[in-house]
């Protein structure tokens, strides 16, 4: 209870001071934090390792998690207790130290994890009174498990056990070297001799100290940390006893100590990590210099750190009281975002007399080294978009025109438009040049005087927005613009003096080859190269006063892959090393550098795809002479030790994790194994290729990489060896789908790339796929011999067949010789019948040939009948079309109109009719019973009428001319009862106002169709009775329809011919919804086109169907 009270004091009293701690920033590191929503288990881990494969284990108070890169599991203890400690032993086997457990891991034939206990092997119960296993060490010795008061050895399956009286101190045990040290309460430090624990000389001092880490250090010697007395170096093979444990004093070691360590390891390069249980991680080197303190600031999601890891990438795992964190601290990357001080959207960046400036849309900024922070220099603010390093200060392009930052003070040099771009002439170093948002102006100075700068000329020919600037040798200017495309500013020196009478400006775009949009100048060693979009990077070949533009690999004679990329921006370094912002195929921003070795042009971006993690577009790249590279973008600032060497992982592996058969059943685990002492391997043992039933042949995997740099940046491919052609394209998918494969050997190959570029070693599962049981070689065999039968009984029952037909045939040929012979004599008899039958025939022969002369003459007389009647009816014809009303007449009436004909025969019932009078225009659609001839004279009869009814009696109402039709034709046919006609008319008749927009509508069985301008169509029904003779037909009244138009709509008016013609694929009649749904589809063209659609549709749907009736359809645009 005491010393719960002492904890919690110090807590209180050291808690707000351990946040203020003086901690060395250098930009913020790459992490990658999980959290117990990523890996679903308990947030604090208490140990971490990984194996060959490269998957990681933590032991967490839900068991054993496993993460992969995609996928985490968790593995149940026999307890379902705490897993405190892990280590794993040269086969890959891990071991597991829990609360009142502690075990192995092993693999199933499904390749399946599973825990294994080791309780059943301590023989004497007794020695279970322990807790926890808090260390867990694969020694020289075999396994130990520690706990407080006791320690278990596993060897040869066989539990040894050692007893500690009183209990071990503070994390009890260290394997550092191969050798296993503990610390006791009293006597200090112990080693381990292969039998038991002895002290180590010295080492008693030790005996109260709370010591939270060993770490081997300077080849041979360890560095001991506690909690109270700070930290030690142990001389493990010193002879003398004062030399074997000294002091070692670490760079603000009470502030490590405040931050209360609890474990320790090594790191590359000389360093070593302390984790703390307040105050995060602190990185020292092994002169005793703190680096870098990693913790909430630097990216964290918790600084309460319990256990350190150092993976085969050499990044820096970290076990937090809330999670699990991946610290890249070999990168030789670092960021810096807004919380180091600057505001804004960073836009240039330069560095002047060692100290470095960040130009933003907020103002200028400047690092200060003591405080890790940029600061605002001379409270200026405003839009900044270039700085410019001159040696003696600094050029700032702003909004508000150019400043000069001298000392840290900033001054107005000129006051002029916004300046996009700076750029000082290499041919003349007094010069510079400002690119502005409409045009180009020079500025000079003498002698590097900068305050004798004055304009010294604008550029008229030049108002486009510059947003490049290169330089040829003999000072000509190269211009890129934002949507201009290139200029080229040249012959405007002499002497090295500006020449204004004789500057020329030359402006090049899509003509020449140059994309327009956002193109860029630089210059490349000796070269102005152009940016040029999506083209790739050109170069400049001159004939003459002439240029032409060229894709540079050629210019050059190369063939160097990165020079056909697409180049967005490009930064000299020095005259040997340049860098490059490019995008990949699929549209992502990229870093390069280019470099020239053994005279050739060589490029390396591996390392720099990390940068895309924190940036996600680069805009500026500034390499400065201090040897770091520092890149640009909206989100911050990135800064690249070129000094730093990182050591990068070109080995890691793809993994099958799972295979299933269709949607259900998991047939693999993910984990393959060694047969005999079922520890995890790389190869598929023999337990695991499968064979599977032709019912089973679709299969799904499931791969991952151990690749733990990014979160979404790995790719698959795959390839199933004796099904696919070649290997898939990359895909970010992690699962791979087959189905119906046919039967057969397969092998599945998934490999991965990396954020590098890098790709892994291959995964490979092997698996059958039997053939159905009817392809089969059984089955095969099965069908042989029931060939075989089948054959044979063919054969049997033919020869049968053959015998019996042979015996019949045998009696057949004996009775066929009796009635041969009987035959004989009866066809003597016929014969004689013959010749009399012929003399008869003969005698017919000739009356026969004169009544055929006879038939000749008769079919002479018909065929001069049927021309008579033939020509008849084409003068019949001619009359009837005479009678019709002609183009001229319908064109003067309506202009905009169709009319579609089609008589049967040469002569038609069906007819139309129009005519104007008192202003109005009358039209009818007529259909009289019946076609051919007795249809066409009623039709002239009803033209006839119609005219007396219109033109003489002046009736141009449609339903009274309907009226007026029905009495006159009921009085012409009544006249002789004992004819009995029936024949009658249905028809279709309109009276058309254009003045008012009216139109009137009559029908007597027929209806009208109206079509507006959008198509909707509106059917006016006519009366269900026709014009003829019928009962009470007199007394009957036609309907009048006043419809008020709009101008452009269409009306239709016709006979039944059109929809009762029979047609199509099948035969079928058309019907009247098919006719209907034509005549609105075809509405919205002109009339000359609307008929030739009709006309063509008809001549379709008839085929080789004779016509059934008259076709008549009238269309009008009113």
């Amino acid at each position: 209870m005491r010393r719960l009270i002492i904890f919690i004091f110090t807590f209180l009293l050291l808690g707000p001071a351990i946040n203020l701690i003086a901690q060395p920033r250098q930009g913020l590191p790459y992490v990658i934090n999980y959290t117990r929503k990523d890996y679903m288990g308990s947030s604090q881990m208490w140990a971490i390792t990984q194996d060959k494969r490269g998957i990681m284990y933590f032991g967490n108070a839900e068991g054993i998690i496993t993460y992969d890169g995609e996928f985490w599991r968790t593995l149940y203890t026999t307890n379902q207790s705490t897993v405190r400690s892990l280590d794993i032993d040269k086969n890959d086997r891990i071991y597991i130290g829990a609360k009142e457990e502690f075990g192995y891991i092993e693999i199933d034939y499904l390749g399946r994890q599973q825990y294994i206990s080791l309780l059943k092997y301590v023989e004497d119960p007794n020695k279970l009174d322990f807790r926890d296993i808090w260390n867990t060490y694969c020694t020289k010795y075999g396994v130990f498990f520690f706990s407080f008061n006791r320690a278990f050895l596993w060897k040869n399956n066989k539990i040894t056990t050692f007893d500690f009286e009183p209990e071990l101190n503070a994390h009890l045990s260290y394997h550092v070297y191969g050798e296993l040290y503990i610390i006791r309460k009293k006597s200090g430090l112990e080693k381990f001799n292969g039998k038991d624990f002895i002290p180590v000389p010295g080492g008693e001092q030790f005996g109260g100290e709370p010591v939270f880490f060993m770490i081997p250090c300077f080849k041979d010697k360890i560095l001991i940390g506690s909690k109270k007395s700070g930290t030690f170096l142990f001389s493990p093979d010193a002879v003398n006893e004062s030399e074997r444990f000294k002091k070692f004093q670490l760079e603000k070691e009470d502030q490590m100590l405040a931050g209360s360590i609890y474990h320790g390891i090594p790191l590359p390069g000389n360093r070593i990590a302390v984790a703390t249980l307040y105050s995060g991680v602190f990185i020292y080197n092994l002169n005793g210099k703190l680096e870098q303190v990693v913790d909430k600031t630097s990216g964290l999601n918790n600084q309460n750190i319990k256990y350190l890891f150092l993976d085969n990438s050499e990044a820096l795992w970290v076990a937090a009281a809330d999670g699990i964190s991946r610290i890249d601290l070999q990168l030789p990357f670092t960021f810096y975002d807004q919380s180091y001080g600057f505001e804004g959207f960073p836009r240039a960046i330069a560095r002047n007399k060692g100290e470095l400036y960040l130009a933003t849309d907020y103002g200028v900024f400047c690092f200060d080294s003591l405080s890790n922070r940029f600061q605002l220099v001379d409270n200026f603010m405003d839009q900044c978009w270039e700085i410019l390093d001159i040696g003696e200060g600094l050029l700032l392009g702003t909004s508000q025109g150019l400043f000069l930052i001298y000392d840290k003070k900033i001054r107005h040099l000129i006051k002029a438009e916004p300046v996009y771009r700076l750029f000082r002439s290499e041919f003349n170093k007094d010069r510079i040049f400002l690119g502005l948002k409409d045009g180009l102006v020079s500025i000079h100075f003498q002698n590097g005087d900068l305050s004798s700068a004055f304009i010294e000329n604008y550029y008229l020919d030049v108002n486009e927005e510059i947003v490049s600037i290169a330089e040829e040798k003999n000072g000509d200017l190269w211009l890129g613009t934002q949507y201009q495309g290139l200029i080229r500013v040249y012959d405007f020196y002499n002497n090295r003096t500006l020449d204004t009478f004789n500057i020329h400006v030359k402006k090049y775009g899509l003509e020449d080859g140059i994309e327009i949009n956002d193109t860029r100048v630089a210059n490349f060693y000796d070269d102005v190269v152009i940016l040029n979009g999506t083209k790739g990077l050109y170069g400049i070949e001159k004939q003459g006063k002439k240029v032409k533009f060229v894709p540079y690999e050629k210019l050059k004679n190369r063939d160097e892959t990165f020079f056909k990329t697409l180049c967005t921006g490009l930064e000299a370094e020095n005259e040997n090393s340049y860098w490059s912002r490019f995008l990949d195929g699929d549209g992502n921003s990229g870093i390069t550098n280019i470099f020239k070795k053994d005279n050739q042009f060589v490029s390396d971006n591996k390392l720099f795809h990390r940068i895309a993690q924190v940036l996600t577009k680069p805009e500026i790249i500034f390499p400065d002479e201090q040897g770091y590279v520092w890149f640009v973008s909206g989100e911050g600032v990135v800064k690249y030790n070129k000094k730093h060497k990182f050591h990068l992982q070109e080995t890691f592996f793809a993994l099958i994790r799972e295979v299933q058969l269709g949607n259900d059943s998991i047939i693999f685990y993910g984990n393959y194994f060694d047969p005999e002492t079922k520890n995890p391997s790389f190869e598929q043992p023999a337990e695991l290729i499968r064979t599977f039933d032709y019912k089973n042949n679709s299969i799904n995997f499931v791969a991952t990489a151990t690749s733990f740099e990014t979160k979404g940046y790995l790719h698959y491919q795959y390839f199933l060896e004796g099904y696919d052609p070649d290997w898939t394209p990359w895909t970010d998918e992690f699962k791979k789908e087959y189905t119906n494969l046919p039967e057969g050997e397969y092998i599945f190959r998934v490999r991965c790339k990396n954020i590098y570029g890098i790709i892994s070693q291959e995964a490979t599962y092997r698996f059958t796929i039997l053939a159905p049981w009817y392809r089969t070689f059984w089955a095969f065999a099965g069908y042989f011999i029931l060939s075989v039968l089948i054959i044979f009984l063919i054969v049997h029952l033919y020869t049968r067949r053959l015998k019996k037909q042979k015996i019949k045939l045998e009696e057949t040929v004996k009775q066929r010789t009796k009635e041969i012979s009987k035959q004989k004599d009866q066809l003597e008899f016929q014969n004689n019948q013959i010749m009399q039958r012929n003399a008869e025939i003969n005698a017919q022969n000739e009356e026969i040939a004169a009544q055929r002369d006879m038939l000749d003459n008769i079919n002479k007389l018909l065929e001069k009948k049927n021309s008579d009647v033939t020509d008849s009816l084409m003068y019949a014809k001619r009359i009837q079309a005479i009678l019709l009303p002609s183009e001229e007449q319908l064109n003067e009436m309506f202009g905009n109109y169709f009319v579609i004909f089609k008589p049967k025969f040469l002569v038609s019932g069906d007819f139309y009719w129009a005519g104007r009078k008192n202003n109005i225009d009358v039209i009818a659609a007529i259909d009289c019973t019946g076609h051919g001839v007795p249809g066409a004279f009623l039709s002239i009869l009803a033209y006839n009428l119609m005219d007396e009814i219109v033109n003489d009696h002046g009736i141009v109402h449609a339903a009274d001319i309907l009226n007026e039709l029905n009495r006159k034709v009921n009085l012409l046919f009544k006249k002789s009862s004992a004819l009995k006609i029936t024949d009658g008319m249905d028809i279709t008749i309109c009276s058309v106002d254009k003045s008012a927009n009216k139109l009137e509508f009559a029908g007597a069985i027929n209806p009208l169709y109206l079509v507006d301008e959008n198509k909707n169509l509106r059917i006016i029904r006519g009366d269900r009775f026709p014009i003829g003779v019928y009962d009470r037909a007199e007394e009957i009244k036609f309907t009048p329809h006043v419809i008020e138009y709009d101008p452009g709509t269409m009306i239709f008016m016709s006979s039944d011919g059109y929809a009762d013609q029979f047609g199509g694929e099948r035969g079928y009649k058309l019907k009247l919804k098919k006719f209907r749904d034509l005549l609105v589809g075809y509405s919205d063209l002109p009339s000359s086109e609307q008929k030739k659609k009709h006309e063509q549709f008809l001549e379709k749907w008839m085929g080789y169907n004779d016509q059934v009736d008259d076709i008549l359809v009238i269309g009008i645009k009113l």
